[in-house]
């Protein structure tokens, strides 16, 4: 790879890094309390569930790293992407037509 093609890669990298952590990983600390207005939850309850969910992505990033090795990083994410991308959506769906909205 050329050093003039770094020098573009790079950086978009860095913005694309840092666009998807900002939407995915920073959002519940803005949202969080719409959140818990919405669904009806302690602040308990929605940031246990978020730390349960982290929890989870660290038990199964071991996996996902031996996906990258055996399939590689392009296809793994070109999977992986998309799934995450709907986050989002699930946090914008309905009240009734969320599971989350049982756990009063």
């Amino acid at each position: 790879m050329s050093r003039a093609t770094l020098f573009r890669l790079v950086p978009a990298l860095g913005l694309t890094q840092i666009i998807s952590w900002g939407a995915l990983y920073y959002s519940i600390a803005v949202l969080g309390a719409s959140i818990r207005d919405e669904l009806g939850l302690s602040a308990a309850a929605l940031f246990g569930a978020y730390s349960l969910s982290l929890l989870l992505s660290a038990l199964t990033a071991p996996l996902a790293g031996r996906a990258i090795d055996r399939y590689g990083g392009r296809l793994v994410m070109s999977v992986g992407s998309p799934s995450r991308m709907r986050t989002p959506r699930l946090r914008s769906t309905p009240r009734g037509h969320l599971p989350a909205s049982r756990w009063r």
